[in-house]
This record gives C-alpha cells, sequence and structure tokens, in this order.
C-alpha cells in the first residue's frame, strides 16, 4: 500500500520545499507535517490535502486519492489496531495485512489476545 505521508515527503522534496514552507502555506504546524511524513498520523482532510497539493503544484490530485485510499483501509480496522499502527509506523504493512486478513471473530480474540499480553507486561 501507498503510504500518504511518504508520497507527500517525496513531493514536498521534489518541489525543494521545507516543511516550515509547507507548515506557513497550510497553517498547519510544522510538528503535525512530520508525524504525518512519519507515518505517526493518518492523512488530514481532503480540505487540507488540497491545500497541500495547491502548495506543491500537484494538479492530478495523486495527494487526495492516496489520502482518501489510506483512510478508507484505516476506517475499518478497530481503534486498538489503529493505534498500533501509528505508534509503529514502521509495522503499519504487517497490520494492515494482518486485519485485512481477519474476520470479525478473530479480530476481537486478537485483541483480547493483545490485551492479556499488555497485562502480563506491567
Amino acid at each position: 500500500m501507498v503510504k500518504f505521508g511518504e508520497v507527500l515527503k517525496e513531493a514536498r522534496l521534489r518541489r525543494r520545499a521545507t516543511l516550515r514552507d509547507l507548515s506557513v502555506y497550510s497553517g498547519k504546524s510544522i510538528s503535525y507535517l512530520s508525524d504525518i511524513e512519519q507515518g505517526r498520523r493518518r492523512p488530514p482532510k481532503v480540505e487540507i490535502v488540497k491545500k497541500f497539493e495547491e502548495f506543491l503544484g500537484i494538479k492530478s490530485g495523486e495527494l487526495v486519492n492516496v489520502a482518501k485510499q489510506e483512510r478508507k483501509t484505516l476506517k475499518d480496522i478497530p481503534a486498538e489496531i489503529q493505534k498500533m499502527i501509528m505508534s509503529k509506523p514502521e509495522q503499519s504493512f504487517c497490520w494492515l495485512r494482518a486485519a485485512q486478513d481477519l474476520s470479525d471473530k478473530e479480530m476481537e480474540k486478537a485483541l483480547e489476545v493483545i490485551a492479556e499480553m499488555r497485562q502480563k507486561k506491567r
């Protein structure tokens, strides 16, 4: 799966723009933008993504499409799994792949196992 943050960062670097430049134009903080690029935050709302495209000179709608696809994929994943994905973005592909293959009952069982493992660590 193509990751929104990676596509955003590549487009920004192609334009030779800094996070500060994008921050000033979009009205979003540098740390927020960095979190998006690093996969620690979900893609922002479409209006913000369109601002990014405007600033970066993207006319194809590529960023909007990638953002919509990532949001659609994450929407179907329980909040607990989403938190895990966002806390360890380097493993997000594995989490997403695993979540897609689980039935609702299997997902519930997986969440129970995770909760038990967390209790044992405490």
